[in-house]
């Protein structure tokens, strides 16, 4: 039969040792907890950029499609409007417009190219919107005014990829 002492030693042993293995696992459940938070966060930031960009690119979109209507009523009050040219082959821009807007937060640029024909003018009509951290959307119309009756038809419209 074991003798007391031999028992005090044998459960001083036991609860000197016990925690032994409590701070290893203490320490590895708090790290998975941060862990996963973080990864959690970087979810949910990559979620609301990806919506965000999506909202810039729709309203740039509108915006440039708003430049084109604009142009569009400016053109069947006056078909002989505009006087100046801009080069439409190169993006419009800042150093390449006719005119431009300001809608909210968003500038459109508008580029302007007409061709006069014997009983119609031809106009090209390129719209940029540039939005807030560099979001842009361009859209390009060909539109027709017939000179004696001053009708203007869109001949196409088209979204021009960067």
């Amino acid at each position: 039969a074991p003798d007391i002492r031999s028992l005090i030693i044998i459960l001083n042993f036991r609860i000197r040792n016990s925690g032994a293995v409590l701070l290893p696992t203490i320490l590895t459940i708090g790290f998975l907890m941060v862990a996963l938070g973080l990864a959690g966060s970087i979810i949910v930031l990559a979620l609301n950029r990806s919506n965000f960009s999506i909202r810039l690119a729709t309203a740039g979109l509108a915006a440039a499609r708003a430049g084109i209507d604009d142009t569009y009523l400016r053109i069947i009050r006056d078909n002989t409007w505009p006087a100046v040219d801009c080069d439409v082959t190169r993006s419009a821009g800042d150093g390449n417009k006719t005119y431009d807007l300001t809608l909210g937060e968003i500038k459109v640029y508008i580029c302007i190219k007409k061709e006069t024909f014997t009983n119609e003018i031809k106009y090209t009509i390129n719209s940029l919107a540039q939005g807030g951290f560099g979001a842009k959307r361009q859209l390009q119309a060909v539109l027709n005014a017939n000179r004696t009756t001053h009708q203007v038809k869109t001949h196409s419209l088209n979204e021009i990829e960067f």
